[in-house]
Protein backbone atom coordinates (compact mmCIF):
# COMPACT_ATOMS: atom_id res chain seq x y z
CA UNK A 1 0.00 0.00 0.00
CA UNK A 2 2.39 2.55 -1.01
CA UNK A 3 2.98 5.30 -3.92
CA UNK A 4 5.38 3.73 -6.40
CA UNK A 5 7.32 1.41 -3.76
CA UNK A 6 7.94 -1.99 -4.42
CA UNK A 7 9.24 -4.87 -2.60
CA UNK A 8 11.25 -7.71 -4.84
CA UNK A 9 11.62 -11.68 -2.73
CA UNK A 10 13.90 -14.25 -3.37
CA UNK A 11 16.07 -13.78 -6.10
CA UNK A 12 17.99 -16.84 -6.06
CA UNK A 13 20.68 -18.88 -8.26
CA UNK A 14 21.90 -22.10 -7.66
CA UNK A 15 25.61 -22.00 -6.70
CA UNK A 16 26.70 -23.83 -9.80
CA UNK A 17 25.05 -21.01 -12.12
CA UNK A 18 26.46 -17.68 -9.81
CA UNK A 19 28.57 -15.67 -12.15
CA UNK A 20 27.05 -16.34 -15.52
CA UNK A 21 24.62 -13.32 -15.18
CA UNK A 22 21.52 -14.87 -14.60
CA UNK A 23 20.95 -13.41 -11.01
CA UNK A 24 21.61 -9.76 -12.93
CA UNK A 25 19.07 -10.97 -15.63
CA UNK A 26 16.30 -11.71 -13.21
CA UNK A 27 16.56 -8.67 -11.31
CA UNK A 28 16.86 -6.28 -14.54
CA UNK A 29 13.83 -8.23 -15.43
CA UNK A 30 12.01 -7.68 -12.57
CA UNK A 31 13.31 -3.65 -12.61
CA UNK A 32 12.23 -3.38 -16.13
CA UNK A 33 8.29 -5.11 -14.89
CA UNK A 34 8.20 -2.95 -12.25
CA UNK A 35 8.93 0.75 -14.37
CA UNK A 36 6.33 -0.82 -16.69
CA UNK A 37 4.14 -0.46 -13.57
CA UNK A 38 4.55 2.33 -12.61
CA UNK A 39 7.42 1.46 -9.85
CA UNK A 40 9.47 4.25 -8.48
CA UNK A 41 11.55 2.76 -6.14
CA UNK A 42 12.74 -0.86 -5.13
CA UNK A 43 13.02 -2.25 -1.55
CA UNK A 44 14.94 -5.54 -1.05
CA UNK A 45 15.34 -7.55 2.34
CA UNK A 46 18.53 -9.62 2.79
CA UNK A 47 20.91 -10.89 5.90
CA UNK A 48 23.88 -10.60 6.93
CA UNK A 49 24.72 -14.54 7.84
CA UNK A 50 27.94 -15.62 5.40
CA UNK A 51 26.04 -17.63 2.77
CA UNK A 52 23.76 -13.85 1.80
CA UNK A 53 27.37 -12.57 0.39
CA UNK A 54 26.73 -13.32 -2.92
CA UNK A 55 23.31 -11.62 -3.40
CA UNK A 56 24.45 -8.80 -1.12
CA UNK A 57 27.30 -8.27 -3.66
CA UNK A 58 24.71 -8.87 -6.51
CA UNK A 59 22.14 -5.92 -5.15
CA UNK A 60 25.40 -3.27 -4.96
CA UNK A 61 26.45 -4.23 -8.16
CA UNK A 62 23.00 -3.66 -10.05
CA UNK A 63 22.88 -0.25 -8.26
CA UNK A 64 21.13 -0.71 -4.63
CA UNK A 65 22.51 0.35 -1.40
CA UNK A 66 22.04 -0.58 2.30
CA UNK A 67 19.76 1.75 4.01
CA UNK A 68 19.59 -0.14 7.09
CA UNK A 69 19.94 -2.56 9.35
CA UNK A 70 17.95 -4.48 12.16
CA UNK A 71 20.63 -5.90 14.75
CA UNK A 72 19.60 -9.81 15.69
CA UNK A 73 16.96 -9.26 13.56
CA UNK A 74 16.72 -13.25 12.30
CA UNK A 75 18.72 -14.99 15.03
CA UNK A 76 21.47 -13.55 17.52
CA UNK A 77 24.52 -12.12 14.84
CA UNK A 78 22.30 -12.07 12.10
CA UNK A 79 20.90 -9.06 11.20
CA UNK A 80 18.87 -7.63 8.60
CA UNK A 81 19.97 -5.26 5.62
CA UNK A 82 17.57 -3.32 3.68
CA UNK A 83 18.71 -2.61 0.16
CA UNK A 84 16.96 0.58 -1.71
CA UNK A 85 17.23 1.52 -5.38
CA UNK A 86 15.24 4.53 -7.03
CA UNK A 87 14.01 3.53 -10.41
Amino acid sequence: MTEGTWDVYWIVVSPWKRGTGLGKGLLRGAEAAIRALGGKRIIIDTSTQASYLPARALYASCGYRAVATVPNYYKAGWHRVTCYKKL
